[in-house]
């Protein structure tokens, strides 16, 4: 794709092109999908361009997963939800508003349910929302 060519038309410049991404896997031991859902999104997050610096950690809620987020300098967030996880959505995105991230004035996430199948334009649907909430510009219409 042309974004891959070319890469990102923007980056914000307070953090330029490199991102520490951090997951968050709510229950004990993350599980296969999970992994493979943030190394997807990461290598996608690559594929424009970007330096990714990932790591998928586990949390009980979107507290602890908030507190860790913010002691490891976390720049995105993605939470990654197993089937039947009571945790709340609202709770995690009102907070990552709040929250602030190295170099930007909110911690931008992504919310993925386990229990739904994704498919890889779900995929890149994701990682384009995280370039934008991060301040990047992904790409730009043509005015011809």
């Amino acid at each position: 794709s042309a974004l891959e060519r070319h890469g990102l038309f923007k980056h914000e410049p307070n953090i330029g092109s490199t991102v520490r991404l951090r997951g968050y896997f709510f229950g004990a031991e993350p599980t296969v999908k999970a992994v493979e859902m943030l190394e997807d999104i990461a290598e996608l997050l690559r594929r424009v361009h970007l330096s990714i610096d990932s790591k998928l950690c586990c949390a009980d809620s979107v507290a602890v997963a908030m507190r860790a987020a913010e002691a490891d300098g976390a720049q995105a967030v993605v939470f990654l939800c197993p089937a039947g996880f009571q945790g709340s959505y609202q709770e995690a995105k009102v907070t990552c508003l709040q929250q602030r991230a190295p170099g930007l004035s909110h911690l931008p996430s992504q919310w993925i349910n386990l229990g739904m199948q994704h498919n890889r334009f779900s995929l890149k649907n994701m990682a384009l929302q995280l370039c934008a909430k991060m301040g990047h510009t992904p790409f730009v219409l043509d005015d011809r």
